[in-house]
């Protein structure tokens, strides 16, 4: 297993100081494949977003959202690799979802009026267009 530092030792900003992932393609990590969280209740999403969720017939957390979900949370950075379909989109919008709901309620969006909140990228136009689509 070997660990890569995402920040050089030269950059030793506060956010990202001892960020790292992890690259092990030979061995798989049972958490990662079996989750033990069955609802998104559980993972104590917002319950609007519950209800959103199930808006869409999205009813339980894939292993990938139930892992990245609550490390998302603590505002690391985190770098998700999964296979397709395996929830990571939502994974980490959810996350997001929540923080711009705190935001809001908190009246603090007007601090905000000429930066942006957040930035997503994405590497198809596919994966755009479903990100605009359903989130």
């Amino acid at each position: 297993m070997t660990e890569k530092h995402i920040a050089s030792n030269a950059w030793q900003h506060r956010l990202s100081k001892g960020d790292f992932f992890t690259i092990d393609q030979h061995v798989k990590n049972p958490s990662w494949t079996q989750s033990t969280v069955g609802s998104f209740e559980q993972l104590e999403c917002q319950p609007e977003i519950i209800e959103s969720l199930q808006k869409v017939n999205i009813r339980n957390p894939t292993s990938t959202q139930s892992r990245v979900i609550p490390e998302l949370r603590t505002g690391r950075h985190t770098i998700v690799a999964a296979e397709t379909g395996g929830g990571k989109t939502l994974a980490y919008l959810v996350p997001l979802i929540e923080s711009l709901l705190k935001w809001k309620r908190n009246n603090q969006s007007a601090n905000i009026d000429n930066a942006p909140f957040a930035i997503i990228l994405a590497p198809t136009r596919e994966l755009v267009v479903q990100i605009e689509v359903r989130f």
